[in-house]
């Protein structure tokens, strides 16, 4: 069991975290609205914005990509890598600038991987300062002494313990900025204690993190209600009260859960495609995507006269316009131009993370079959989310909590379509990750023996 000095000093880096995270949040939130709500106002056009106001916005994120690509950390790692909590103070200018230009133009990503660079970069800024402060000769206390059990140490530690101590607290701070964006603490904790079952995370890091997750927690309700700040916070708006389960809405749950799960693979498999491109046609890549991105918005909004919302930024924001829809035609013109869009921001070089796409995705699959079924959307929805989340992430415990709680108004009896979501997801997924091995597997099967 961690020490005191241990659970104080997670407390410390997840408030650190929760700080640097509600900052950011409020920027790009701040920039996006005097974009796209502000400017069309100020112009004369307060409910529409203008076709040349959404072209320019995606040509300009895509040009300050492209500059910060230029930067020392070339925007670090991209949005199909999964977590990383390894992003330092050299590599964070580029990272959150172009974090800040993908959702502040509004291409369809969500915030959850900058805020973890965010938050990792300031923990390594504080155990930067205070090494340098041991150096010289000076007592150092608080969060960055000793950030976790076993990684603990005094000024005399050999060099790796002081690096291990040092990624211990960039992940305490990282898990503490993403657990800004979930309205529960908990969903954090289970993706904490998900990545430390696979390896991904040190197991002494789990109940640390739940401290810094509960103290980011605390803190972001302090900075909300104190400063009277709005910042977004994953959730489904809208959806039915769901009071019984009944099997019929089971086998329609399974059926939603498998659509989304193709959908989200499809959706991935194009970004890699794309990123393959991007690789040697990095400007190249950003451009189409921000013309296609501003064609997509343009066609949805001139077919089914609907905001830009169901096509541009991460996804929240276009949730209760989307589940208004009552046209299975307009939820699939919706559905694919989300999918495409978001496939092209995933491998064309924006920084972003995949959590409220793929719940966009999986939510509007989810009424595509509750329309043609004839069934609630509610329990469709949840199980669609909760398999596109774990194609998404491949964290499926995760992804069934995930879905859950974020719906958790509609009764909580949702709990069981998210689990069947959950499990349709990881068996897809699974069965993808097959077919690629058996594929990559085949030519050296078909050598001839002797033969190199």
């Amino acid at each position: 069991m961690p020490s005191p000095r241990v659970l104080a000093s997670a407390a410390g880096l997840g408030a650190l975290g929760c700080v640097v995270a509600v900052a950011f949040l409020w920027l790009a939130e701040s920039l996006q609205h005097l974009i796209f709500r502000e400017l069309p106002a100020a112009l004369g056009a307060p409910n529409v914005v203008p076709v040349w106001l959404i072209i320019a916005a995606s040509l300009v994120g895509a040009l300050l990509v492209s500059g910060a690509q230029r930067l020392p950390g070339r925007t670090g790692p991209g949005p199909l890598s999964g977590f990383h909590l390894d992003i330092g103070v050299d590599r964070i200018a580029s990272v959150l600038l172009a974090a800040l230009a993908t959702i502040c133009c509004g291409f369809a990503l969500g915030p959850e991987a900058p805020l973890m660079a965010a938050g990792t970069a300031a923990a390594s800024l504080l155990f930067a300062g205070a090494r340098r402060r041991t150096s010289h000769g000076e007592p150092v206390e608080g969060a960055a002494a000793e950030p976790a059990e076993g990684a603990a140490g005094d000024s005399t530690s050999p060099s790796p313990e002081k690096g291990q101590q040092q990624r211990a607290a960039m992940a305490l701070s990282g898990f503490g900025a993403i657990g800004t964006i979930f309205s529960n603490p908990l969903i954090s904790v289970f993706i904490a204690l998900e990545l430390a079952v696979v390896g991904q995370l040190p197991t002494v890091l789990v109940i640390p993190a739940f401290v810094a997750l509960t103290s980011s927690f605390l803190v972001q309700q302090i900075l909300v209600r104190s400063l009277d700040l709005q910042v977004v916070s994953l959730s489904l708006p809208g959806l039915p009260t769901y009071s019984a389960v009944t099997a019929m809405d089971l086998l329609w749950a399974a059926i939603a859960a498998l659509a989304a799960s193709l959908c989200i693979v499809g959706t991935r498999s194009l970004g890699h495609r794309v990123a393959r491109w991007a690789h040697g046609s990095a400007l190249s890549a950003l451009l189409v995507t921000a013309v296609v991105t501003s064609a997509a918005v343009l066609l949805v909004r001139a077919v089914i006269d609907g905001p830009i919302d169901l096509v541009l930024f991460s996804g929240q924001s276009g949730l209760a316009p989307m589940l208004a829809l009552t046209s299975v035609g307009a939820l699939l013109l919706v559905l694919a131009a989300k999918a495409l869009v978001h496939a092209l921001a995933l491998g064309s070089g924006f920084r972003g993370g995949p959590i409220f796409p793929a719940v966009f995705l999986g939510a509007t699959t989810g009424a595509v079959v509750a329309q043609l079924a004839g069934a609630s959307v509610t329990p469709l929805a949840v199980a669609a989310v909760a398999a596109g989340c774990t194609c998404a992430l491949r964290l499926p415990l995760s992804s069934a909590l995930l879905a859950a709680l974020i719906a958790a108004s509609a009764g909580a009896t949702v709990a069981a379509p998210a689990a069947i979501g959950a499990v349709m997801g990881l068996i897809v997924v699974r069965m993808m990750d097959l077919s690629q091995a058996s594929q990559t597997d085949t030519p050296h099967a078909a050598t001839p023996a002797g033969r190199k």
